[in-house]
């Protein structure tokens, strides 16, 4: 089921890569994105087929709106975004003492939250409060939290513990223990399996077929590297976010431009050219170095050359 993990008291799947919670009916969308996953149709049917055999999963966008979230002392879900520190959670308990579990980051909302359905109102008035004056607030402010979507229903905020000052409940149960314990393994277990994936290591170069990438030295010199993060370094220049990339391109043009015009009969000579034609050092080529060609080549030749630098 990879890269998903259930989590069987929400009745939710999450992607554990992209760290968000996705519906049953979004799993082949969601692993089609080219700028994500790009997984193939046959691998995307097993994984949908996997998580359509997971029992009591909610289907529809508005079951998100009842999801169990876990006790406010849990520590962090990795499978999910890193905690917001900056969660304002409202503090109002209702006639039977059952506490609001409503939680935003932002001052906006949570004052509108208590306006709209605690009928609360602010006792100050509108503006910025006079400096040195103590500003009282119904909610608690510093609240570290998470969400299992990003959007929509199910994009509430649930509270979790401050990992700095985080201990384990005393005297838990066994079950609850080994729960924990085995939670916390699989974590691991898939951490370490996507860390290993993310990193282009020594054996993957033993495989490689082309011997131009081993003679290049790849592997030693981006070593340890996310290829998802060469990739996009390797993606061509917007004009007008990158200007100063923009115009060392457009300098890498003018010196292709200008070694074609150098590397000819008249300036180098013949013997360089067919030197520079070789293209193994101890085998003699039968045709000088040619620098004319079709633009077509010379511009998808330059764009690799450019990826590159």
């Amino acid at each position: 089921m990879d890269p998903f993990v259930h989590f069987p008291e929400q009745q939710v799947v999450v992607c554990s890569e992209c760290k968000i919670g996705v519906l049953p009916d979004h799993i082949n969308t969601h692993l089609t994105d080219k700028d994500t996953h790009n997984m193939r149709k046959e691998a995307r049917d097993r994984v949908i087929q996997e998580v359509k055999q997971i029992p009591g999963l909610i289907q529809q966008k508005s079951g998100l709106n009842s999801i169990n979230f876990p006790p406010a002392n849990n520590p962090p879900i990795p499978e999910l975004q890193k905690p917001r520190h900056d969660g304002m959670k409202c503090q109002f308990k209702d006639l039977q003492g059952k506490s609001c579990q409503y939680i935003s980051c932002q001052p906006r909302k949570i004052r509108e939250h208590y306006r709209k359905v605690h009928k609360w109102e602010n006792p100050t008035r509108k503006g910025r409060p006079k400096a040195g004056r103590e500003v009282n607030v119904p909610w608690r402010s510093g609240v570290h939290c998470q969400h299992f979507f990003v959007r929509g229903p199910g994009a509430q905020f649930f509270e979790v513990a401050n990992t700095d000052t985080h201990v384990m409940p005393t005297n838990p149960s066994g079950d609850t223990r080994f729960q924990v314990v085995k939670q916390e393994l699989g974590q691991a277990i898939q951490k370490a399996e996507k860390e290993k994936r993310q990193q282009i290591t020594e054996p993957e170069e033993a495989k490689e077929p082309n011997r131009w990438l081993r003679r290049m030295g790849w592997v030693p010199h981006t070593e340890q590297s996310d290829p998802k993060i060469l990739k996009a370094f390797a993606a061509p220049v917007d004009q007008e976010k990158e200007p100063e990339l923009q115009v060392l391109c457009k300098a890498f043009d003018w010196m292709i431009q200008d070694a074609q015009h150098h590397a000819v009969r008249e300036v180098v000579g013949l013997e360089a050219l067919f030197e520079a034609n070789k293209k193994e050092a101890d085998k003699e080529t039968q045709m000088p170095f040619e620098s004319w060609m079709d633009i077509t080549t010379v511009t998808k030749y330059t764009e690799v050359c450019k990826s590159v630098l």
